[in-house]
């Protein structure tokens, strides 16, 4: 999907935040860890946040109005962090103000696994094809 003409993989996600903080600043941190300084205020570190955040806006906005699912799940290690799901949320509820013919607001919510969502998933499936070739 591309936001701004910008492939979503490179603008809306922790692992592309970090490096983006981590070339401007020339420091090695993760994605958590960039998130931790934009929640005390740090300057760079809020700008990439808030450029990762507004494209995943778009994004999800975009799906809720093409699509109408019930909800969106947010999963990975990402989903347990507060700090993300809010700013998440606030950006989502910033870029509904501007559109006037349609204001959606998706609802947004952590996985229940969270990072474990996608081994859990693995498993359900692996056991599934296991029930269908034993019949």
């Amino acid at each position: 999907m591309l936001i701004d003409g910008q492939s979503l993989s490179l603008v809306g996600t922790v692992v592309h935040l970090a490096e983006r903080y981590n070339k401007i600043k020339n420091t090695n941190l993760s994605g958590q860890e960039v998130l931790e300084l934009a929640k005390q205020g740090d300057e760079v570190s809020s700008s990439e946040a808030k450029l990762m955040f507004q494209s995943l806006a778009k994004a999800i906005y975009n799906l809720q109005y093409s699509f109408d699912p019930e909800k969106f799940i947010i999963g990975g290690g990402v989903s347990k962090n507060p700090y993300f799901l809010e700013q998440l949320r606030k950006s989502i509820q910033e870029l509904v103000k501007e559109v006037e013919f349609a204001p959606i607001v998706p609802e947004i919510v952590a996985a229940k696994f969270h990072n474990d969502a996608n081994l859990i998933g693995a498993a359900n499936s692996f056991e599934q094809l296991k029930k269908v070739k034993s019949v």
